[in-house]
């Protein structure tokens, strides 16, 4: 015998089509009833976040555009049945069962208009909670993850294993491979980023278990890894919490000592929450490729590096089912100079970097590329407090040109190259031993260029060497 719950029963089909004829106008005098909200980000904001009493529907009225998706989930003990009419029409458009603890049901109108949704509970303990994605001129989708590829592509260019350069730089210190600015940031709430890394090689382990120091080997293999924690500015001004996590494995072969190349395979996971707007976004990816370290002469060095990978995210979607597959591409290249006079030291650099991604298929068109050239010079002066410990100020002032295509690179500060070069400056400050152990900070600041605000960034970490 079929249960009473069973939305297969024809009683409880019936049971629907007579809630949505009685609904204009014995619902519009229950308590239950809302005249129509303002749409879609209303229902995000949780007012169709309703408890549903057994005998007492629930009516909520909200204009809808074509292309809004919205998914109601049934958080109670009790299911409910749930109706949608459009406008004045009597008859109902759309009739679902809401089981309890159950998938979410999806529902985009054909047409703009306003959209009345009835529950009723068919129990006591009966509640709904909904969420939308907003459509503007259709689907908002599209852009909606654009913003959030976007983001995530400037922490990933922001992130470069220190291990894939001959020049190893001293993590933490300021280099002209310091962090984007705009990626960690301290606005007018004083937010504040927390990362955590770690770093090793073979030979590193091996050198640890025989209390012996690291000895460059021909061949070697090492592990980097960061997570990081932050404070994303969405486009509305709203703010997301934030995270980023990446693995980086590598081989290292030295074919000379002015000679390094090897191959780095990276996995990342990133991740954005608001619970307040009910948005939500999440993507995880891989990369592998080659890598490249040269000394071309006594102070110069040139780093590059190409990878390829794919990515699956799941970015402000009522149902969470629906992912947006994609396929990455980064370049990379760095040419760095030094020169040494007494305790001062000089370092001007030339940069390239260029991350694209775009869907596998359909979807963004034609995708998101994030790409900037710079020219850091850095300054910096050591002074030794005494044998073992030292003390180091350094400075970077420099200029960039950002870009979203390589075929806009020809000619940066003209056209769609980027507009005219934006003003990066940064000082940071060192204490450390010869045995490696320091304490790094470091400040900067980004001019993104007229009408919008320059962006302050910030660092303070602590290093210390496996023994």
């Amino acid at each position: 015998m079929p249960s009473a719950r069973s939305p297969n029963r024809p009683l409880g089909r019936l049971n629907l089509v007579l809630l949505a004829l009685l609904t204009q106008q014995a619902l519009s005098l229950a308590p239950g009833w809302a005249a129509a909200s303002r749409g879609c980000s209303a229902i995000s904001t949780g007012e169709l976040d309703v408890e549903v009493p057994l005998g007492s529907p629930v009516a909520r009225s909200f204009e809808l555009q074509a292309g809004d998706t919205v998914g109601i989930y049934n958080r109670g003990q009790a299911d409910i049945a749930l109706t949608i009419t459009s406008g004045q029409a009597s008859a109902p458009m759309r009739t679902a069962h809401l089981a309890a603890r159950a998938a979410p049901h999806s529902f985009s109108p054909p047409e703009g208009g306003t959209f009345t949704f009835y529950l009723s509970a068919e129990g006591p303990g009966g509640a709904a909670k909904a969420t939308c994605v907003a459509a503007l001129a259709g689907d908002v989708r599209p852009a909606a993850d654009a913003s959030f590829l976007t983001r995530r592509a400037d922490r990933l260019i922001a992130e470069e294993p220190d291990r894939a350069r001959l020049r190893r730089q001293e993590p933490g210190l300021l280099t002209p491979d310091a962090k984007v600015p705009g990626v960690v940031k301290f606005d007018e709430e004083a937010n504040k980023a927390r990362q955590l890394a770690f770093s090793v090689s073979l030979a590193e382990i091996a050198a640890a278990a025989n209390s012996a120091k690291p000895a460059p080997g021909i061949l070697d293999f090492w592990f980097e890894g960061r997570y990081g924690t932050f404070d994303a500015a969405m486009p509305d001004g709203l703010h997301s919490d934030a995270s980023l996590g990446v693995v980086y494995f590598g081989s290292q072969l030295r074919l000379r000592p002015e000679i390094m190349v090897g191959t780095i395979a990276q996995f990342d996971r990133a991740s954005e929450t608001d619970p307040q707007a009910h948005y939500s976004a999440e993507g995880a990816g891989w990369m592998v490729g080659p890598y490249a370290s040269l000394q071309l002469s006594p102070g110069v060095f040139l780093d590059a590096r190409a990878a390829w990978g794919l990515a699956d995210n799941a970015v402000a979607a009522a149902d969470r089912s629906q992912m947006l597959a994609t396929e990455r591409h980064l370049l990379r290249s760095r040419l760095t100079g030094t020169r040494e006079l007494g305790a001062w030291r000089f370092a001007p650099s030339l940069g390239l970097t260029y991350f694209e991604e775009a869907p596998r298929q359909g979807g963004l068109d034609p995708g998101i590329g994030q790409g900037r050239v710079e020219v850091l010079p850095q300054v910096s002066y050591r002074t030794h407090l005494d044998r073992d410990t030292f003390i180091e100020p350094r400075v970077t002032v420099g200029v960039f040109w950002s870009f979203d295509a390589l075929d806009k690179l020809a000619a940066p500060g003209h056209g769609d190259a980027g507009g005219d070069a934006r003003l990066k400056a940064e000082a940071g400050l060192a204490i450390g031993t010869k045995e490696g152990t320091s304490i790094n900070a470091t400040a900067g600041v980004e001019d993104m260029g007229p009408g919008a605000p320059d962006v302050w960034n910030g660092r303070f970490q602590l290093n210390m060497p496996l023994k």
